[in-house]
């Protein structure tokens, strides 16, 4: 992030995933998540996927005793003409607005940037494509700040498909099941251009695949670097002959 501007992470408390509309509303308003949720609901949203907010919010201007204001596309420019985060978060460092960018909803609140996401993920450089200011009856809820957003920016050895590391972030769950925790010994399936890696697991009961995206800066690599896992069994075995 830019040494400007700040960030904090809004989490959620309930078993909802593709939920950022929701709690994009949660901190703009202060309601409790569940009343987003029902509001949300009413207007078509369903639990666990995406909404469209921005036809939502252009029909219903007003939501409870909360206003939302549309802001004209033009006034976003800040520097140098950019739809920035971090220049938008800087230029109007006063207020509560409700922000969506590509497919996804935040917030700032008095500069400061409000996401559900974090680390890499949650880039202050992501473009402003919709905003609102709020104003009304609201208490804004800025969340709190997460560890992947504090950490130094440096480069990290690339993972390796399969490869074996240690996760050093938060507890990541769905639903009611806890996927990893501090500790734990994951397998990467993959790790994009900008640092974001991709872990796959498997529902025990349903037997689905869970996707999970964390900042490289989670993991530490072991002192062997087995990329072996997801190879054919039968190449491993002529591996393990030799």
């Amino acid at each position: 992030m830019s040494n400007k501007v700040k960030k904090t992470t809004q989490t959620s408390t309930t078993n909802d995933d593709n939920n950022c509309t929701v709690l994009a509303m949660k901190t703009v308003t202060g309601w409790t998540e569940k009343k987003c949720q029902t509001i949300l609901s009413k207007a078509g949203r369903k639990k666990d996927k995406g909404f469209g907010i921005t036809q939502y919010l252009k029909q219903s201007k007003k939501i409870k005793d909360v206003q939302f204001t549309k802001i004209a596309e033009p006034n976003y420019y800040r520097y140098n003409n950019t739809y920035a985060l971090k220049d938008f978060a800087t230029y109007r460092n006063k207020g509560v607005y409700y922000i969506v960018t590509k497919t996804h909803a935040l917030a700032i609140v008095d500069g400061v940037i409000v996401d559900n996401l974090t680390g890499r993920q949650a880039g202050d450089r992501r473009h402003v494509q919709h905003a609102w200011k709020v104003t009304g009856n609201i208490k804004p809820n800025i969340g709190k700040v997460s560890k992947e957003d504090t950490l130094p920016k440096k480069r990290y050895a690339r993972l390796d498909y399969g490869e074996e590391v240690i996760y050093n972030g938060e507890v990541i769950k769905f639903r009611d099941i806890t996927l990893a925790k501090k500790g734990d010994l994951v397998r990467v399936n993959s790790q994009r251009a900008n640092g974001i890696v991709v872990l796959k697991f498997f529902h025990p009961v349903d037997n689905y695949t869970i996707t999970a995206k964390v900042d490289r800066a989670m993991f530490e690599v072991t002192k062997k670097r087995n990329t072996n896992i997801f190879l054919d069994t039968n190449i491993i075995k002529k591996q393990n002959k030799k």
